[in-house]
């Protein structure tokens, strides 16, 4: 396989490293799995290999791109009315951010202390969604907030935002349970890249989530992918994260 069928895909823990403990914590992000790789072992003997779905073109085409994200951790959360958060039922525990308006009727909002930032040196289509061909026990309390953007032309942050069910007030994840599946929307291998997220990239990311306060909050990302190349900010990012490379 040449270099010219293969993607590389950088990607780094986005993490607060202003927290007030100063913690790097790179440690709780595990590295990503293909799902399709997953699968494989699982694969039913007595199906004929022409009859096995898992050989189907098109389930193959839709997962050999497809990666879960877990962490190496736990939480488990219950909605305290009173305190309008949510409080921890266990000592050792991810933390979560401010809670976010309901945007469907009687379903909370949770977000943890958890975040990817993703990228590419060509244009490339990314989707999050569920991990739902895992067993992911916590998808009984809720699910991980779907979106799609070009990672070769913005830069923000995917956020562990999970929307519950309907009146759930708990949510519990277990220590490498399946939080998300990635999709990179491209035929070609996928190669990831873990790298370190320096001052100077996260300034470009931060500007990036800020700039709906300056360009507007409904701006299309057309536009948005326009601004960040037209200003060279893409080389910018990109001259940064390939000097701070930790893998790959």
């Amino acid at each position: 396989m040449s270099k010219n069928d293969e993607l590389v895909i950088y990607w780094a823990p986005s993490f607060a490293e202003d927290n007030k403990d100063g913690i790097d914590w790179n440690i709780l992000y595990n590295n990503p799995i293909n799902v399709y790789g997953q699968l494989k072992p699982k694969f039913n003997p007595d199906t004929a290999i022409p009859g096995n779905l898992l050989n189907c073109p098109a389930f193959r085409d839709m997962f050999k791109n497809t990666f879960s994200f877990s962490t190496s951790s736990e939480a488990d959360y219950i909605y305290d009315p009173i305190k309008t958060s949510f409080v921890t039922r266990i000592r050792s525990f991810i933390g979560t951010t401010d809670v976010r308006k309901p945007n469907l009727n009687n379903q909370l909002h949770l977000t943890l202390a958890l975040s990817w930032v993703f990228f590419s040196e060509e244009s490339v289509k990314m989707e999050v969604t569920p991990p739902y061909f895992d067993e992911a026990p916590h998808m009984q309390y809720g699910v991980i907030c779907p979106g799609t953007f070009d990672i070769g032309a913005w830069f923000r942050p995917v956020n562990a935002e999970f929307i519950l069910r309907p009146n759930v007030r708990e949510f519990v994840i277990g220590k490498e349970e399946p939080i998300m599946y990635v999709k990179f929307n491209t035929d070609k291998k996928i190669v990831f890249k873990r790298f370190t997220r320096t001052n100077e990239i996260r300034r470009i990311e931060a500007a990036c989530g800020k700039s709906t306060g300056i360009f507007g909050k409904y701006t299309p990302l057309a536009e948005r992918y326009r601004i960040f190349k037209q200003t060279n900010t893409r080389e910018k990012l990109l001259d940064a994260i390939k000097k701070n490379v930790i893998t790959g």
